[in-house]
């Protein structure tokens, strides 16, 4: 994806603050997301999938910045080998 390559390219060039910027655009487009499509009152599955994918990429993204709170995300989301594996959340919503 353009988020993954920009900042790979710039973190590879070690423009940290630049390659952090793309990865906050990405949060606040998440963000957009969720308040637009109203997932707590729709309740579709598929954009809880699609905010479980997105929390996994920005705890990457974080990774080098924050290890251990990141390791904590991605321990709590059950993601292993960039792959959503935990079993225990069923997408159902919190509250009806």
């Amino acid at each position: 994806s353009y988020v993954e390559g920009t900042y790979k390219e710039k973190m590879e060039n070690f423009e940290l603050s630049q390659a952090f910027k793309v990865v906050f655009s990405f949060v606040k487009t998440l963000n957009r997301f969720i308040d637009e499509r109203r997932i707590w009152a729709t309740q579709d599955e598929n954009d809880y999938k699609t905010i479980i994918k997105s929390l996994a990429k920005i705890s990457n993204f974080y990774l080098p910045l924050l290890p251990e709170s990141m390791e904590k995300v991605i321990q709590a989301l059950a993601i292993k080998d960039n792959i959503f594996v935990n079993k225990k959340i069923d997408f159902q919503p919190l509250f009806k």
